[in-house]
């Protein structure tokens, strides 16, 4: 590897100065539409629309235009969208029109403005109107055009109007749109964005790469300004650095081309330009570009999922080797009953053929959804609603069949799978019936359409995978639903691995258990005779302004090149759907490979991995170390292997190799390794080695290299307050023989020894008494274990006795709000930055202090009841789901692991609860007070998924106070005893949603509950007598 002797070129240009212009710079993209329709589309929520027609018969200023023929009853609807420049207060809106014999056809440019006004969101409409007689030759209009100050986004409209009782005639054209920044006088000098050209960033081996800049001088004069730019590679190495100096017109925002030096290396690079005035930095921003390998035919298992690729970016996951393309075929396509816009559609399937890529076609598959479909279902839908009806009616049957037949009718020369690709939890009422129903529907037209068609479904979230046991939903809709599917098509989310930014600790895939859910869905399909599973959406997201080159990015593209290396080495798995291209923010997180038009670290790896593994067929895991992760695939004539250690400090990896091997990194950069002995350096990086040799041949090679890791891994757990158990895992591919040594401050602890043996790869569990022990002997005290290998090697073990008391309380408790029942028991508060989760929501200004939200907890219990009650202080109440989406609401979840059992991840090796552990919410709803039950033990597993019956008050104190009080009756929290001295581990956390559509935030006693299930991170605590 010479990453680090990379030669580092300073190229500093002349005093020439950058031409610059004059006029303020147009902000659309594509606006003289000479890519076609890129970047335009018509909007999801308006049906019947005429189609847009890319017409190089007649332009203005370039050689293509958008044309739309009338049609009664049809208007035209073409949409740009664009973020709001804050520092702009007008815009200047443009184009040139052309009509030729229009009649009921008036052709308008509008600019649809998206605004804030008490914290609620407005729309605006301004625009040009012109008033045509019949025919125009090209003629020129212009507006300007003044925004909110709280105005958020902004849509170009290209659209007409008309009377839909009576005919409409002629045409209409649109060319050389611009929608120009007016910038107002604010003395100062700023990057508004710098984006990479090419496709969105992508630029092939050999290709020069560019960086479009756009600086805003809101000065009154002219500024002399000097940029300096330099480009690193994915490891952080400096290829080079560039100076130039610009003159910027004032009160102007202007765009310069910067041309970067041809790179040859594949993968991301990083650009941070800065703009200097006398030698003083004044503005910068960081953009990226990737450097790709065109690959020929790429592989149908890499694909992109139904949502967020817009259709000008077909091409451009083509390129970083995606084969197949979700297409969804929402309902609104039948905008009346039995008539149908299949324009957006045709157009998307239109260009993933000419970029030769699969589809496979969805539905989904829910009556009520507001955005999928028409308004004349949602209509209908909420008249049902209305009466307390059931809105799935024989009547919506039969017309989504009908619509279900026309799709698959139109498109059988082209899509040859299907998908019923709804999120099935079974939480809403009459879910389980809807969609067996349709599937069975759907099952009948595909294959009467053509019995080799195949339909995937289930579609289980990732809430289902990860539940102990996994897949309870899965397996009760599969048993039902097995002779109408091909495949078992589902969403396997890991919420413990998919998150990344501050304060956001992934654990990644494998420590996930990714692989053994996809194997378990495997099992549960194979008994009905299938064979194949398919992910159809999964991906990951990431705080939206996390460095382009920061750790947390190259977190995320570590993740997803592991998770993809993962996912293929199930060989009957057909497909991974990615979610997805950009977009998708769900408050401050974001996730898209792409931002901002700019391709995160992940879009390279996906490149790198979507190449190396592209059309590997059979896949072997080669254990080696429980730290060290290995596949060997079989690609055509070659074996390939893939490597990487869990641990994040890089390893040695010696191997000896019988002949030259081609390794390749996660940027997919090749390096010949010789033959003899070889030392690599494993990072969390996973890298691709090829090589001639057959697969168990290669996989001899790496089983005998050589490395330098811990024999076990061990933590200790406090069982009860006389009692602890050491766990220790053995880690390597062979058995060892354990001597085991407690130490507890000088208290006796019996047996003094265990000695033990451990299977390769097995964990065992070493249980060990404390005499004469209590609270308070107990509390704070440190047990050391030294647990020795083989005779001779030791290893260190201890653990911090942090236990929190829980009181017996002694009175008759009410449940009635008033909590002065809990006067006398310590609470447990939480009222400072680290408690907030996430840590950004900080940044964000979500919480801005105490008054914002704190939270003070007491915990109590007596013979019948576990009893938890709060105080809440909180500025704005938010209190509009029921069910299980309270957690949306202000609202607590708390959650038990009642044998204090639970140990970290990497030790057990699964995530999530088990089964003696319980996960409830409470908050104020629509319809009341409401305890809800996420997770259930298995004493009380039909409780799961439930509203309560638990006795549970929430009621506004004060202003900005809201008290909370809970009784769980003891038998609903088997196997916890109530009784003195029983330990159990417990946490919480308060939500805290300000605002209605607002992702909410709040503060959390411990991790462990949100982004991933984990009680090993609970705190301990102890019923007192």
């Amino acid at each position: 590897m010479n990453r680090l002797g990379m030669l580092i070129l300073f190229l500093f240009w002349g005093i020439s100065l950058m031409a610059i212009e004059k006029s303020p710079m147009n902000v659309l993209k594509n606006w003289d539409f000479e890519n076609g329709r890129s970047f335009w589309a018509s909007p999801g929520w308006i049906s019947d629309t005429l189609a847009p027609l890319v017409d190089s018969s007649f332009s203005k200023d370039s050689g293509h235009s958008i044309k739309f023929i009338a049609e009664k009853g049809k208007e035209a609807w073409l949409m740009q969208s664009g973020k709001h420049n804050p520092q702009v207060n007008e815009y200047k809106l443009s184009g040139w029109i052309k009509a030729e014999n229009i009649s009921n056809f008036q052709p308008s440019l509008v600019l649809e403005i998206v605004y804030t006004e008490n914290n609620a969101t407005k729309f605006k409409y301004d625009g040009i109107y012109p008033n045509i007689k019949t025919t125009s030759d090209w003629f020129y209009v212009e507006k300007i055009i003044p925004v909110p100050k709280t105005t958020k986004d902004i849509r170009i409209l290209l659209r007409t109007s008309s009377n839909p009782a009576i005919s409409s005639s002629g045409n209409v054209w649109f060319d050389c749109i611009e929608l120009q920044e007016i910038i107002s006088q604010g003395n100062s000098i700023s990057i508004r964005e710098a984006v990479p050209g090419g496709d969105f960033g992508l630029f092939a081996v050999g290709e020069s790469p560019c960086m479009h800049l756009s600086v805003i001088n809101s000065f009154a004069e002219d500024k002399k300004v000097e940029i300096s730019f330099s480009v690193s590679d994915y490891f952080n190495n400096k290829i080079y650095e560039k100076k130039e100096n610009a003159l910027l017109s004032k009160l102007a925002a202007t765009r310069k081309k910067l041309e970067l030096q041809v790179i040859n290396k594949q993968g991301f690079y990083s650009v941070h330009i800065t703009l200097n005035v006398d030698n003083i930095p004044i503005a910068s921003s960081i953009s990226s570009f990737v450097v790709y390998e065109p690959i020929d035919t790429p592989d149908p298992f890499f694909g992109f999922s139904w949502i967020g690729l817009p259709v000008e970016n077909i091409k451009t996951v083509r390129k970083i080797g995606a084969g197949t393309v979700g297409v969804f075929m929402p309902r609104r396509i039948e905008y009346q009953k039995d008539k149908y816009d299949w324009g957006e559609t045709d157009f998307r399937v239109n260009e993933c053929i000419a970029h030769g890529l699969k589809m496979i076609g969805g539905f989904h598959m829910f009556s009520g959804n507001f955005y999928l479909n028409p308004p004349w279902i949602i209509k209908k839908t909420q008249e049902l609603k209305s009466r307390g009806e059931n809105i799935n009616t024989e009547d919506y049957y039969k017309g989504f069949a009908d619509f279900e037949q026309k799709v698959v009718e139109r498109y059988a020369k082209h899509i040859n799978e299907w998908s019923a690709c709804s999120e099935i939890d079974l939480r809403m009422k009459y879910e389980r019936d809807l969609y067996i129903r349709t599937v069975k529907d759907l099952h009948s037209i595909i294959k009467k359409a053509n019995p080799s068609f195949e339909l995937g479904g289930i579609g289980v979230s990732g809430c289902d995978g990860v539940k102990k046991p996994r897949f309870p939903i899965a397996r009760e809709l599969w048993k039902e639903l097995h002779p109408y599917l091909d495949i078992m098509a589902f969403d396997p989310y890991t919420d413990s691995a998919r998150t990344f930014g501050p304060g956001y600790k992934p654990i990644g895939e494998e420590n996930a258990n990714f692989r053994e859910i996809l194997l378990e869905a495997l099992e549960i399909i194979k008994p009905y005779g299938k064979k194949f599973i398919s992910i159809d959406e999964k991906g990951y997201d990431i705080v939206s302004d996390s460095p382009l080159d920061s750790k947390y990015n190259k977190q995320m593209a570590q993740t997803l090149a592991r998770g993809f290396i993962i996912a293929k080495s199930v060989s009957e798995n057909k497909h991974w759907l990615y979610f997805l291209f950009s977009g998708a923010q769900h408050g401050v997180l974001d996730w898209g490979l792409w931002i901002k038009n700019c391709p995160r670290p992940a879009a390279a790896s996906y490149a790198a991995v979507a190449r190396r593994l592209a059309h590997a067929t059979v896949s072997q895991l080669i254990e080696i170390h429980k730290d060290i992760q290995c596949y060997i695939f079989k690609k055509g004539t070659v074996s390939v292997a893939t490597l990487w250690t869990l641990k994040d400090e890089p390893m040695l990896f010696k191997m000896n190799l019988p002949a030259d091997f081609a390794m390749y990194d996660i940027m997919n950069n090749r390096t010949i390794m010789k033959k003899g002995d070889k030392w690599i350096k494993l990072s969390s990086d996973p890298i691709f080695i090829e090589s001639d040799l057959a697969p168990d041949n290669l996989a001899e090679t790496i089983k005998k290299a050589y490395f330098t890791l811990p024999q076990i891994k061990g933590v200790i757990r406090l069982k009860s307050l006389s009692s602890f158990s050491v766990d220790i895992i053995n880690q390597i591919n062979e058995d060892i023989k354990v001597e085991i040594k407690p130490e507890l401050n000088g208290m006796t602890i019996y047996p003094t020894e265990k000695k033990v043996d451990i299977k390769a790869y097995s964990a065992i569990n070493a249980d060990f008494n404390i005499e004469k022990s209590s609270y308070a002997t107990l509390c704070d005290k440190v047990i050391n274990v030294e647990i020795i290998v083989n005779g001779n090697t030791k290893y260190p073990l201890s653990a911090k006795l942090d236990i929190l008391p829980v009181t017996k309380i002694k009175r008759p408790v009410e449940i009635d709000g008033d909590l002065s029942e809990f006067k006398g028991i310590k609470p447990i508060i939480l009222d400072n930055a680290a408690f907030i989760y996430p840590s950004h929501s900080i940044s964000a200004g979500l919480w801005t202090g105490e008054s914002d939200l704190t939270t003070k907890v007491y915990l109590a219990y007596d013979d019948k009841n576990f009893y938890f009650a709060a105080e809440v202080k909180d500025d704005n109440r938010v209190n509009t789901k029921e069910g299980f989406s309270i957690w949306e609401n202000d609202s607590f979840q708390i959650a038990f692991d009642t044998e204090n059992d639970a140990v970290s991840n990497e030790m057990r090796g699964i995530t999530g609860y088990d089964v003696n552990d319980y996960e409830f919410g409470l908050s104020i709803t629509p319809k009341g007070t409401e305890c809800f039950c996420y997770t259930a033990g298995a004493p009380n597993k039909t409780m799961e998924n439930t509203v309560t019956p638990f006795k549970v008050s929430i009621k506004p104190f004060a202003e900005n106070i809201t008290l909370y009080e809970l009784a769980i009756p003891r038998d609903a929290l088997l196997p916890l005893k109530l009784k003195p001295g029983t330990v159990f581990n417990f946490s919480f956390m308060n939500f805290d949603a300000d605002y209605l559509g607002q992702p909410p935030y709040g503060m959390q006693l411990t991790p462990g509950i949100c982004n991933g299930k984990n009680p090993s991170q609970f705190k301990t605590f102890v019923l007192m007598p």
